[in-house]
């Protein structure tokens, strides 16, 4: 099947079961983040745990729900949508951040089903809906952008063999960047960095979730 609400048919999209496991209502267009696959209907139909998003940016694993809610009451049975996977789709994003222009990078942040400005994962591929007080209106087409790299700076020194914490800079001009006030976890190979000194990090998508996702890769002199 293709098309769905909010978009005209014939561009490729798919549709895939999902059951919420968040513990609470999944909005529409929601970013929902995949936290493993299951048999989920009766005849072998396959789909996706989902729940909300759990850290800075989207890397491979994050989904959009279509234009229903999806319920939790946890029942296996009852708490079943349909999430869409395709090359444009419709995303739910934080109104609070301003309105989304075509070009920039948007993403998912830990514990908001929204796409947030000055976040990697999606990039806009048309300009925002402006709302009124009702945020499930805001909504904005996205095409995939996986964010797998950040520019930040060391919160305090990094030993070679261990992991640190780096504050996350972003800017949508690409000249001054802004710290983001969120941190990520990064871990060094190299020699011991200082704290306070630009970083670049590589994302490593290690089975060990646990793990350091992030790997410092280039450190300012």
């Amino acid at each position: 099947m293709n098309g769905f609400v909010g978009a005209a048919s014939g561009q490729y999209q798919q549709f895939w079961p999902v059951q919420n496991v968040s513990g609470e209502e999944i909005p529409p267009f929601a970013c929902m983040r995949i936290v493993g696959t299951s048999v989920l209907i009766g005849g072998g139909s396959v789909g996706f745990y989902v729940d909300k998003p759990n850290e800075f940016g989207a890397q491979h694993r994050h989904i959009f729900n279509s234009g229903r809610p999806i319920q939790y009451t946890g029942s296996w049975w009852l708490d079943r949508g349909e999430a869409v996977i395709g090359p444009i789709l419709t995303a739910v994003y934080e109104s609070g951040d301003g309105i989304p222009s075509f070009g920039q990078h948007w993403g998912p942040r830990s514990g908001s089903w929204k796409l947030r400005k000055s976040t990697g994962g999606f990039m806009i591929a048309d300009n925002g809906y402006a709302t009124s007080s009702d945020d499930t209106n805001a909504i904005v087409r996205v095409v995939p952008a996986p964010m797998l790299s950040i520019t930040g700076k060391t919160d305090a020194s990094i030993f070679k063999g261990t992991p640190g914490d780096v504050s996350i800079y972003w800017s949508d001009t690409g000249s001054a960047l802004t710290d983001t006030g969120v941190n990520v976890l990064a871990y060094n190979r190299c020699e011991t960095v200082s704290s306070g000194k630009w970083v670049h990090l590589s994302y490593r998508p290690w089975y060990d979730s646990s793990a350091a996702q992030w790997e410092i890769v280039t450190i300012e002199p």
